[in-house]
């Protein structure tokens, strides 16, 4: 089951981040609400739960309830974005994550 995400207010709304046009233009009434996180893998954490799961050989699958649980990629931004239905449809969203740079 999906949730519900949070609708947007009047002072929310934005033109579309990739045309730069009203979220309505192309007379949709739909728009997306588009969240990037960028997210960079912890080699040393990759190689701890490598390791254990090595020294488990056949029990391997135990390795990540017996290790410390860490986070094999650490949070480093989010980019939220509204883009309008011909922009999603039709463009590559790898330009929104350079407004932010």
């Amino acid at each position: 089951m999906t949730k519900k995400p949070p609708g947007l207010k009047q002072a929310d709304i934005t033109n579309c981040q990739i045309c730069g046009q009203g979220l309505m233009t192309d007379h949709q009434m739909v728009a997306y609400r588009i969240t990037i996180d960028t997210l960079v893998f912890d080699l040393g954490a990759i190689q701890r739960q490598h390791g254990m799961e090595q020294m488990m050989g056949a029990a391997a699958g135990l390795a990540q309830h017996m290790g410390p649980d860490e986070d094999m990629a650490k949070g480093l931004d989010t980019t939220t974005a509204l883009v309008c239905m011909g922009c999603a449809m039709m463009e590559p969203i790898a330009p929104l994550l350079d407004d932010d740079a």
